[in-house]
């Protein structure tokens, strides 16, 4: 992270920054550090590729009626500041077109493009769904945000920081984290990453009636060495035998894939992904790449 930080203050040029990393990383956050650093005048205006209709993107971004972009729209607004493009993997090809030209003749000169992935845009390009000239361009700069799991001690002091605002906004002061909740979240994947971490430490805030959060409050796996010697693991509910599991790109399709196979059944597909920190489609792409059949539950009743 201090190797990122280095990077974003060495940003001396108003080349396009291609930031890369998974969800929940903080992609948005180092977009918001790199205007910033660059101490533009202008003003940060952003665009979630994956939030707004593909029809609707390219007007959204150049104006409805604009003859030769950018005369209206987003792209006009960012002038003198930092246009922010979030899952540019998104971007429909005639936005696509717009923007590369507008990229090309210079017209976008006084504005700082910034754009998130967390695909990559050169197999996008392949597959002929991304202009590759337009790959060249965006990644002019490429910051890379690693994901938690190899922040080491990072995740301690997230949820740390996390905590003490959240009790503050609770009135619930004096909340602590016990030694194996703090060894815990060095190990554990967290395939949400920040965001997953995050909602781990406000729900157990919220929902700890005493000074100590503990594994369980925050959903993680309790540390072996701190687990009852007269009961086993699997007993835990948390700890993971990854020998029982199918083989999987790594450590953390395997937790994707225990976890969704242990909790299918008591929560929504909704509350899975909330409990993963991830959303509903990344859910469900994820499913579809290990080959875990949602499961047909019946609807909630009344109790």
């Amino acid at each position: 992270m201090r190797e990122l930080c280095n990077a974003i203050l060495a940003l001396d040029s108003d080349s396009p920054v291609l930031i890369q990393g998974e969800p929940g990383t903080g992609k948005t956050l180092v977009a918001h550090a790199v205007h910033a650093a660059s101490k533009r005048p202008g003003r940060f205006i952003t665009l979630d590729c994956a939030a707004v209709p593909a029809s609707a993107i390219a007007a959204d971004l150049f104006g409805k009626d604009a003859a030769e972009p950018p005369a209206d729209g987003l792209a006009a607004a960012a002038q003198g500041g930092t246009l922010f493009l979030h899952a540019v993997g998104e971007l429909p090809m005639d936005a696509q077109a717009k923007l590369l030209a507008t990229l090309k003749t210079g017209n976008a000169a006084a504005t700082r493009l910034v754009a998130t992935t967390r695909t990559d845009l050169a197999q996008l390009a392949e597959g002929g769904h991304f202009l590759p000239d337009l790959v060249d361009l965006l990644s002019a700069f490429v910051l890379r945000v690693p994901p938690l799991r190899e922040r080491g001690d990072d995740a301690r002091a997230i949820a740390t920081a996390v905590l003490a605002r959240t009790s503050a906004q609770l009135d619930k002061h004096g909340l602590g984290f016990d030694a194996p909740a703090l060894e815990a979240m060095r190990s554990h994947p967290w395939p949400g990453n920040v965001r997953e971490l995050k909602n781990a430490v406000e729900r157990a805030a919220s929902l700890c009636h005493d000074d100590t959060i503990d594994c369980a409050l925050l959903g993680i796996a309790q540390p072996a060495q701190h687990l009852p010697s007269d009961q086993p693991a699997a007993d835990q509910g948390a700890a993971l035998d990854e020998s029982a599991l199918p083989a999987t790109s790594g450590s953390l399709e395997s937790f994707f894939l225990r976890f969704v196979l242990d909790n299918q059944d008591r929560y929504t597909e909704t509350e899975l992904a909330t409990q993963l920190g991830i959303s509903r489609k990344s859910l469900w792409e994820r499913r579809q790449r290990l080959n875990i059949p949602r499961r047909r539950t019946r609807k909630r009743g009344r109790r």
